[in-house]
């Protein structure tokens, strides 16, 4: 059997995925992995999965659109 992480399990696509991939690991907010810090991700994730599904997003279009970097 694969082993698949998915990120966003809170956001709408994460939440319809767990529906499909019961079996899958979620990572449900910055609570479990703070995916702007890439240090942590390097030290934190583990390497061990087949598959990533990265539906984690930032969704402030505003704050988005007024700091583009």
């Amino acid at each position: 059997m694969l082993k698949i992480l998915v990120t966003g399990g809170n956001g709408m696509l994460g939440s319809e995925l767990k529906k499909h991939l019961p079996k899958a690991t979620y990572l449900m907010g910055r609570k479990d992995l703070d995916l702007s810090n890439l240090n942590l991700i390097d030290n934190t994730l583990p390497s061990d999965y087949d598959i990533i599904i990265h539906t984690a997003a930032y969704t402030d279009i505003q704050y988005s659109e007024k700091f583009p970097e």
